[in-house]
């Protein structure tokens, strides 16, 4: 078959497209939406997985909007079931409006057992939020890294904070458990509130 004519338009016909508002270009989307959990208005859950995780990206994205149900304890990402303590060094730096200060956390502090995204100190009331990049996830000759960017707003506190950690494993990301952690534990301590939600993306 051959092609007598092919334009822009023609050939991005059928793929999701976001409307440049700068410039009024419209250009084929790198982001796809792989799945979205809300927990319900009628319960609570512990950790929400996203599993069988296609390969076909370069890197993954989370978005969340969520409450636990006990304060000052940690957002996290555990890749592939590893909650092995020391596979997940990381750095922290954080304000608070008050005050502010960094980390940097190599051997891993009892609160952590998996990539933190996030530690929400002031309320289980109001959510925290967080934009998560997990770069080169199907690159099995490195260690996945992972950056995160979160805040909370507790109507007269809050909390913003940069977030950044590596896991000590050379394998494929293929399942995500997201989930939120105190002292240590292998397993989550604390539940996500009803109302909560987080998205996975893939960039392609």
């Amino acid at each position: 078959m051959a092609i007598s004519r092919a334009s822009d338009s023609s050939i991005q016909d059928g793929l999701p497209k976001y409307n440049d508002i700068w410039d009024g270009f419209t250009a084929t989307s790198v982001f796809d939406n792989l799945a979205t959990a809300l927990v319900p208005s009628s319960g609570s859950t512990t950790t929400i997985t996203f599993s069988s995780i296609p390969q076909t990206y370069t890197h993954l994205q989370i978005r969340f909007s969520a409450a636990e149900s006990t304060g000052d304890i940690y957002f996290q990402a555990v890749y592939n079931s590893d909650t092995t303590q020391t596979n997940y060094p990381r750095h922290r730096f954080w304000a608070n409006g008050a005050s502010n200060g960094a980390s940097s956390t190599i051997n891993v502090d009892g609160t952590t057992r998996g990539a933190v995204l996030g530690a929400p100190l002031y309320s289980t009331t109001y959510h925290g939020v967080g934009v998560v990049n997990i770069l080169d996830y199907t690159n099995t000759n490195k260690y996945t890294t992972t950056s995160s960017l979160f805040g909370q707003d507790a109507n007269g506190s809050g909390i913003i904070e940069l977030n950044s950690s590596i896991w000590l494993n050379t394998n494929a990301v293929t399942r995500i458990d997201f989930r939120c952690n105190l002292s240590g534990g292998g397993s989550a301590s604390s539940t996500l509130n009803a109302g909560s939600i987080v998205s996975l993306y893939g960039i392609k």
